[in-house]
């Protein structure tokens, strides 16, 4: 008695090409994604040099008084 595990069992090469309409919907939908995981990719990038910046210079008002309970050196 044989043991189907899943359709990994069956071999592809007995299904038939797809329909060219289908081919190019495919490549439409490869092209959407890779234009959407670049958009992506940028936008992360400027979020970490956002991100760095604002960890670096701090947020606000330099002349305002700090988190750490001091005021600035900026108003006096």
């Amino acid at each position: 008695m044989a043991v189907l595990r899943g359709r990994s069992h069956i071999a592809r090469s007995w299904l038939p090409s797809p329909k060219p309409d289908l081919e190019r919907q495919l490549d439409e939908a490869r092209a959407k994604i890779s234009a959407l995981e670049a958009e992506l990719r940028e936008a992360d990038r400027l979020n970490r040099k956002l991100t760095a910046r604002l960890l670096v210079d701090g947020v606000g008002d330099n002349t305002a008084a700090s988190s750490t309970g001091k005021a600035s050196d900026g108003h006096r």
